[in-house]
């Protein structure tokens, strides 16, 4: 028998306990309006440093790609800036390993193999996480390198933006009057499913910038008395309605509940996090953004301006390793973020109340600093979870019942343990009418019920075998 499995999980998140993060890259820095104010890690030794912020946090290591001492960096990544993420045990066996003047990172390559490289600590200008002082933002060192590009602090917040860790600032307008004038881009009339294909374009959230004046807009609270706000709206915004006359949530204020609405008609800007899918209705935006006579010639177009992205600077990720063990790549679940997908045919396998019918069960684990599991080295896993009713309850699981660990990370990674699945299961699992091939796919509910129904995790397990039972 050959069994290859594969999982896939799509999370809405998030009950009230915050244990599930799958779109908040890096979660512990996002919305931090101070972010970029950077702070000097001149005190300590980059390795005190560093292991300092492990203890709270994931740190994203910020490297100079171009510097000379690198060695064995992935193609393209030696022309810009190359984003190390480390988080937990392996983050700190990462930083003890190397040297004084040196880290040897093992990461994975886009073929599936495992490599290593050797990153000059002298390449290092920035960390991001948790600082010594407990406050979440930048510590740099030196000057920003040129690799971020003519103006290295525009550009550094730009990537930063880009890749869903820090809040968005500006808006750049990058568009390009002559081809719109001349029909060369396509015009999007309805905010609406402008606002639906950016949610599809990158990790499922919107930014969105907004007039408050518009009659019918209820600002969230903290822009109550702003004549503009933007703000980024995430799938699982509590009461999210995506309606015909207006975007509509929940929030919660120190005065109580606040429903925001925002008339389509407010709207001035719809763009994926990414910037690589944008409109701008220059009719509807601030006085102030459309003053230039640039714009001005763009007035009273029947609908929104595609917006190009801007210049961002060349970037690579050194992704975890390609192959792990099953503890391995449940700690960097732990550590990150990231679902588990256990056989619960397996023996000594114990799920919440209300799960037990579930051929497999998916556990998800919340990022640092509220992480969630317990590792028993030797035996498996211990780790809170919901219920089917919403309540936190504990699953215990041995290595053999883990049948997937995918990651939520800057690269999200998946580890498939097929071997594990037990007979039980696959003979469980029903067949898709392609010969050998059988798939199961379920819902299971995160937290009590919202507005638009419950948060859930979707998960379709796929495996292909050449011999059936």
């Amino acid at each position: 028998m050959c069994v290859v499995a594969q999982a896939f999980a799509k999370a809405l998140p998030v009950d009230a306990t915050g244990l599930v993060r799958y779109f908040c890259r890096a979660s512990v820095l996002r919305g931090d309006t101070h972010l970029l104010q950077g702070r000097s890690m001149s005190q300590g030794t980059f390795r005190d440093v560093v292991l300092g912020m492990l203890e709270r946090a994931p740190v994203l290591v910020l490297v100079d790609g171009r510097h000379p001492e690198h060695r064995g960096l992935p193609d393209g990544a030696a022309s810009g800036v190359v984003l190390l993420q480390l988080a937990g045990t392996q983050g700190q066996a990462v930083v003890q390993a190397g040297a004084e003047t040196a880290l040897r990172v093992p990461y994975g390559a886009a073929s599936g193999m495992d490599l290593e490289a050797v990153l000059a600590m002298a390449g290092v200008f920035g960390l991001l996480g948790v600082r010594p002082d407990g406050t979440a933002g930048l510590l740099t060192h030196g000057n920003l390198p040129p690799c971020l590009g003519q103006h290295p602090e525009a550009g550094l917040q730009l990537l930063l933006e880009a890749l869903g860790i820090a809040p968005r600032q500006t808006w750049a307008l990058q568009i390009d009057e002559a081809a719109v004038l001349e029909g060369r881009t396509a015009l999007e009339p309805d905010k609406r499913t402008a606002f639906l294909r950016a949610r599809e374009a990158h990790d499922g959230s919107v930014w969105v910038l907004a007039r408050g004046a518009v009659p019918g807009t209820q600002p969230p609270a903290a822009h109550a008395q702003m004549p503009a706000f933007g703000v980024r709206i995430m799938p699982a915004t509590p009461g999210l309605a995506i309606d015909d006359d207006a975007l509509r949530w929940d929030e919660a204020t120190p005065q109580g509940p606040h429903r925001v609405v925002v008339p389509w008609a407010a709207v001035g800007i719809v763009q994926s996090p990414d910037y690589q899918l944008g409109w701008a209705w220059i009719d509807d935006l601030p006085a102030e953004m459309v003053a230039t006579p640039r714009l001005a010639v763009l007035r009273n177009l029947a609908g929104g301006v595609p917006i190009p992205a801007p210049p961002l600077p060349p970037c690579a990720v050194l992704a975890p390793p390609h192959h792990a063990t099953v503890q391995e790549a449940v700690q960097w679940a732990a550590a990150l973020g990231g679902v588990v997908l256990l056989d619960r045919h397996r023996a000594g396998v114990h799920v919440p109340r209300g799960l037990e019918g579930q051929p497999i069960v998916a556990v998800p684990f919340g990022s640092a600093p509220h992480p969630t599991v317990h590792l028993l080295d030797a035996d498996g896993l211990v780790a809170t979870m919901p219920d089917a009713a919403g309540n936190l309850s504990l699953v215990k699981a041995p290595w053999t019942a883990v049948l997937a660990v995918t990651v939520s990370s800057l690269v999200p990674r998946a580890w498939p343990f097929h071997d594990h699945a037990s007979d039980a299961l696959l003979q469980s699992l029903p067949p898709t009418g392609v010969p050998g091939q059988q798939v199961f796919s379920f819902d299971q509910p995160l937290g009590g019920r919202m507005a638009e129904g419950r948060a859930v995790l979707h998960i379709e397990y796929v495996v292909h075998r050449n011999a059936l039972h």
